[in-house]
């Protein structure tokens, strides 16, 4: 992902603070956006300190996650936990200076929230900082 658009999607999702949410259930359900003159879609969940979102743009899909700690590395290692996938270690990118993580595989975690549920994210090194966050299902 480009630097403008990173920076676009920080302002977009409002920079949340870079505070661990534990267990936080979103204040209400998904707000999606189409945009077909730029085939865009956007869904996002806000947790107040934290937002996931969910972009196709042109046949490319984004998984986003705000709010998290600043770095200064292009890639952060995580343990995620969603559906099937348990403790796992990704390698997700991030752009340096800004609150913002995009998943390494943005298509299989999107497969494994689509049902809802709890998606816990533990950035590495910051160990026992845990993002745990709800998701909701539109079913």
């Amino acid at each position: 992902m480009t630097r403008p658009v990173l920076i676009a999607w920080a302002l977009l999702l409002g920079l949340a603070a870079a505070s661990p949410a534990f267990a936080q259930d979103p204040a209400e359900d998904w707000d999606l956006a189409v945009d077909p003159a730029q085939e865009l879609t956007l869904a996002s969940l806000d947790f107040g300190d934290n937002v996931l979102a969910l972009r196709c743009k042109a046949g490319v899909l984004d998984f986003l996650l705000t709010g998290t700690p600043v770095s200064t590395e292009a890639v952060r290692t995580v343990r995620l936990t969603a559906g099937g996938i348990s403790d796992e270690r990704h390698a997700w990118q991030t752009q340096p200076g800004l609150p913002v993580l995009s998943a390494s595989e943005p298509d299989r975690l999107a497969r494994q929230l689509r049902g809802g549920g709890d998606l816990d994210v533990r950035i590495e090194p910051l160990g026992p900082r845990a993002f745990r966050l709800r998701c909701l299902t539109g079913r």
